[in-house]
């Protein structure tokens, strides 16, 4: 990989770490098509940045666009890895973050629970990405009102965040407070 590459590809995580979302975009645009020029379409590297450039789209609230960019990695990362791989898990559980935010709770769930499925069975029970597609699960099952499955969901959240991340870390307490919502309903 050429080293204006590889810094396009750094300047583009540091400007969405910064929530440079627009800039972000560009540096990854401009990855894109290098990557694409090197290696074509299908490739891991193409994968990953469609994936990145999704999940940008998603932040800036342009869901349409993050749809397609995501289904692309997604299908990229199933044909090179198959449908049981983390990078497969990872688009699907950004898939279904879009779909939440378009209010498509069936997609939504599907997706997530694709993506919890492959997580569990490669990578165990106490897993951060399996933290984080149980709180999505559970914050989805919350929003249809399906209030105990939400809260085996949070609870089991709660403990991995808690075992991994420890009790004060802000992403244990953000998915405690989702619990909390929850149980007082």
């Amino acid at each position: 990989m050429s080293n204006d590459l590889q810094l396009c590809l750094a300047q583009g995580r540091q400007a969405y770490s910064d929530g440079n979302y627009t800039l972000a975009q560009e540096y990854f645009e401009r990855a894109l098509l290098t990557l694409e020029r090197m290696f074509g379409r299908e490739h891991p590297d193409v994968a990953s940045v469609l994936n990145n450039l999704g999940t940008i789209l998603y932040r800036q609230g342009k869901h349409d666009e993050a749809l397609s960019f995501l289904g692309n990695a997604l299908a990229i990362r199933e044909n090179i890895y198959g449908e049981n791989h983390p990078n497969t898990a990872e688009s699907l559980n950004n898939l279904g973050a879009v779909f939440y935010a378009q209010g498509k709770y069936i997609e939504a769930q599907l997706h997530f629970e694709r993506a919890l499925a492959i997580r569990e069975q490669l990578l165990g029970e106490n897993d951060i990405n399996i933290a984080s597609n149980l709180n999505n699960l559970g914050t989805l099952l919350y929003a249809q009102g399906k209030y105990k499955d939400a809260k085996h969901y949070l609870v089991r959240a709660v403990k991995i965040y808690e075992t991994i991340l420890g009790a004060n870390h802000p992403q244990t307490i953000a998915c405690k407070k989702d619990l909390a919502v929850v149980t007082s309903e």
